[in-house]
């Protein structure tokens, strides 16, 4: 970054509080002090468990950190709220937020989520005011936190099981911010200040007609409740009108010292990553990065949701184009003072929506799209590297992007995925892809010469305790056993593909087990001596494999639970609009018939070596089938896929025959 000399900070004033009132106060429309983001923040990235976990903090009265401000002397430019999201402005006032986003939106998102662009589409919480107040030790337990906060998304599906039967205990936050911003006629016509001294002389029943005016949805207390109830009313109110949240407020000189901060205080704490330090580089030198890094997203179908990856892509294209370098990971201190312009221009220039490069994108992006009967769900489960190489060959070759190219990389994309490419030889292995797909003379992506390359850097195809996945043994010829382990590698991605899962369907299903996971039990027995006691078959564990996993309904799941196989499979069948119906699971007649036949031998519940070995074998037949037609199914749709896999071996008509699967397993 620039070296200059900088004047120190003047001075270093001790933090003030200020409560949540004070807080959605400077976020309002005319503010008198307004606070702003300060330009070098990302995006919001926490989901609604770390929003819950904030509000538990918050009932148990827990310090949330100091959030830290500044102003600068020179004028700088800030973050906004507005219809189109957040958009960069040059600023010469008012204090920007420099650490604590996260936490800030995470408060505004519960009291007052109408601050917030895209309100109708932000998730709605709720406490329950009289259950038992769930002791969790450890902040990665959950499950006894959900009792006692739940919520609902935007399309009103709720994300904890019970929480619609008990709703009427549920106080929704959103309302009584409401209550509490309006300020609202609560008792006898007359406008009251809701505090802990109203609530604290209030009986059972004057509280619970309280709570109703604020939530009309809240039915009542739990008998003998009535404390929890006011304790927890009282914490909300307390951290609404009590100034209890530090503010640590700095002079700065300039935009720069503000990134000089922001990188101080980030680069230490796990969740900021060195891509978002070099994206506040490029924010602070380019202050729309933001909205171009987005518009290019929204443009190229397949980046939607991979911002960072789209950065890294529109990062490497520029190097190549301006230093003749790449730069596989995005470091800030690449981003040198004398580079900065050329680079930066050169990056404006590739998100331009008139810019030829940005045309190949689109024409790639959607023919990828269109793979599949458009059913792109897979494309979510790729291996994100892999799209730089296929995207950095169709921006830098002039010609247009057929479908026949879409195959092509598609297979290098998919297959690319399967064999664990990057995992295993990370910035060696798309060092080589980048330059070889930039550099490349021919016509079509060079996926072979890729591969020839990655085999001549490694011969084993081996990197430390980690190597590629091929679906064939020393000599060449087709392993099934390692097929399947390749497939069970990536279950996702295979299983995607065979369910022709699009990228919308992936946000209303559940990864879920056809066996059941909790009826592991019935796989009990007494062994082949007649043991004493029950143990678990050695080969209970495949019920774990993707053999036995499907993309579910989330609703229609739910509501199925752990049914056993023949009950599901019913269910399923009887409801092929939900896209959920049995052919939708990838599952032959015979397989349903075999998955009946296993639960019926374990209905004699007596750990018998017979019954519980005729069920494993019935089970290990539909999972280990279903595994090979799921690894015939992408051979399929990618017919590259069998010269992918001979020119990484490097053994001619390696996987030529891997297609092929029991008469009894037809891909559908």
């Amino acid at each position: 970054m620039t070296r200059q000399r900088r004047k120190p900070a003047s001075g270093i004033p001790g933090p003030t509080a200020i409560s949540i009132k004070d807080l959605v106060q400077k976020f309002e429309r005319g503010a008198k002090d307004p606070w702003h983001l300060a330009i070098v923040q990302r995006s919001s990235v926490w989901d609604s468990r770390r929003v819950a976990r904030l509000l538990d903090s918050m009932l148990h009265r827990y310090p949330i950190g100091t959030l830290i401000c500044c102003r600068t002397a020179q004028p700088s430019s800030v973050l906004e709220f507005g219809s189109g999201g957040r958009t960069a402005r040059l600023s010469g006032k008012g204090e920007q937020l420099l650490d604590g986003q996260q936490r800030v939106l995470a408060m505004l998102s519960l009291f007052a989520p109408n601050l917030l662009d895209g309100a109708e589409g932000v998730t709605e919480f709720f406490v329950d005011l009289s259950v038992d107040s769930p002791e969790v030790k450890d902040a990665k337990d959950d499950k006894r936190l959900w009792r006692l906060i739940a919520w609902k998304g935007a399309r009103g599906d709720s994300e904890t099981k019970e929480f619609d039967a008990n709703r009427g205990y549920f106080l929704s936050i959103k309302r009584l911010g409401d209550a509490l911003r309006q300020g609202p006629d609560l008792r006898k016509g007359k406008s009251q200040k809701l505090t802990r001294t109203d609530v604290e002389k209030l009986p059972v029943t004057k509280l619970e007609t309280l709570l109703r005016q604020i939530d009309v949805s809240f039915q009542g207390i739990r008998e003998g409740e009535h404390k929890h109830a006011q304790d927890r009313l009282c914490a909300l109110l307390d951290c609404w009108h009590t100034p209890w949240i530090p503010v640590q407020t700095v002079e700065l000189q300039s935009p720069e010292d503000v990134l000089h901060v922001f990188t101080r205080l980030n680069m230490e704490g796990v969740p900021t990553t060195e891509a978002d330090i070099f994206f506040a580089g490029v924010k602070t030198i380019w202050p729309d990065a933001e909205r171009c890094l987005a518009d290019f997203c929204d443009k190229v179908k397949v980046y939607q949701d991979r911002r960072m990856d789209a950065l890294r892509l529109i990062t490497r294209l520029a190097f190549k184009a301006i230093l003749k370098q790449d730069m596989p990971r995005l470091e800030i201190s690449r981003l040198q003072r004398a580079n900065q312009a050329p680079l930066i221009d050169e990056m404006k220039r590739l998100c331009t929506r008139n810019a030829n490069e940005m045309y190949r994108a689109i024409e790639l992006s959607d023919e990828l799209i269109k793979l599949n009967h458009r059913s792109d769900g897979w494309l979510r489960f790729v291996d994100s590297h892999l799209f730089d190489h296929v995207f950095a060959w169709a921006m830098t070759h002039l010609h247009p992007v057929s479908s026949d190219d879409a195959q092509l990389t598609g297979a290098y994309l998919f297959f690319g995925t399967a064999a664990r490419l990057w995992p295993v030889f990370e910035d060696q292995f798309t060092v080589l892809a980048f330059a070889a797909a930039c550099n490349t003379t021919q016509a079509v992506f060079p996926a072979e010469e890729i591969l020839m390359k990655l085999r001549e850097a490694f011969p084993t195809l081996r990197r430390r305790r980690t190597e590629v996945l091929l679906p064939s043994g020393e000599n060449g010829a087709t392993n099934r056993t390692q097929q399947r382990t390749i497939v069970n590698a990536r279950g996702r991605l295979y299983l995607s593909l065979a369910q022709h899962l699009s990228r919308s369907d992936l946000g209303k299903i559940d990864w879920d087990h056809i066996y059941a996971q909790n009826l592991r039990h019935r796989l009990k027995w007494y062994g082949e001596e007649g043991n004493t006691r029950l143990t678990f078959h050695p080969d209970a564990g495949l019920i774990f494999r993707t053999g036995n996993l499907a993309a579910i309904d989330r609703s229609l799941n739910r509501s199925l639970m752990d049914s056993p196989p023949p009950d599901k499979l019913a269910k399923l069948s009887e409801q092929p609009q939900r896209g959920t119906g049995r052919r939708r699971l990838f599952i032959t007649d015979s397989e349903e018939q075999m998955l009946k036949a296993a639960w019926e031998a374990l209905q004699t519940q007596d750990g018998s070596r017979q019954g519980t070995t005729e069920a494993i074998r019935h089970l290990e037949a539909v999972i280990s089938g279903r595994e090979l037609r799921l690894w015939a199914n992408a051979e399929r749709v990618f017919p590259a896929g069998k010269e992918f896999w001979s020119a990484l071996s490097g053994r001619s008509g390696d996987s030529a025959d891997a297609g092929s699967a029991p008469s009894d397993h037809i891909v559908e």
